[in-house]
């Protein structure tokens, strides 16, 4: 799975974004009413992995950057943040495992399956 695949997969499992909300490519960042979006996804910035996500006048971005370990086993930790144009924003470690295409917050074993996951309401959970 390439590093974009696993954005997108981010995502659709961590529930912050609504699912209607549209994915920012790079040459719609560039004209982009957000001076953050223009600058962090329209230049082309190369200090780690984003995506963005616009629906109407709401923005959010996403920030991946893989943590290096010296052990090559699984899974593959990540330090993800995020920030809308709210103002507000959130930074956490996931773990990756991508033999099963799987994210999972790296408090999941102490503090359930679901831990990490924002924005998705209860009933909903079970189809993602």
């Amino acid at each position: 799975m390439s590093i974009d695949e696993r954005m997108l997969a981010f995502v659709a499992w961590h529930g912050g974004i609504p699912r209607d909300a549209v994915r920012i490519e790079d040459y719609d960042a560039r004209s982009h009413a957000s001076r953050w979006v223009r600058h962090n996804l329209g230049k082309g910035i190369v200090h780690s992995y984003v995506i963005g996500y616009a629906r109407g006048d709401t923005w959010w971005t996403l920030f991946f950057e893989r943590i290096s370990t010296s052990e090559p086993k699984l899974p593959e930790p990540w330090w993800i943040e995020a920030y809308g144009n709210d103002g507000k924003g959130w930074r956490d470690t996931y773990l990756y495992w991508p033999e099963e295409k799987r994210w999972r917050h790296a408090m999941y074993l102490q503090d359930g399956d679901d831990y990490g996951r924002h924005g998705i309401p209860e009933g909903d959970r079970a189809a993602r």
